[in-house]
């Protein structure tokens, strides 16, 4: 797709999803499954949250552990 991984974002909802996004080069978001998972920056409260603060340019929500 001619995109550098640092323009590209992974939205998962597990801490493989964020690693293999960090392993990447990526942005990882996750979304909240039924608990908050520890090791990423950026999370969401559900898939429509996320695609909205990506597409918006906003920054994603953090969870409050």
């Amino acid at each position: 797709m001619c995109t550098a991984p640092a323009d590209c974002a992974v939205i998962g909802d597990t801490d493989a999803h964020m690693e293999a996004a960090r392993r990447a080069g990526a942005h990882g978001i996750l979304v909240s499954t039924v608990r908050p998972q520890a090791t990423t920056a950026h999370t969401a409260p559900d898939l429509g949250t996320a695609v909205r603060a990506l597409l918006s340019g906003r920054p994603v929500f953090r969870m409050s552990r």
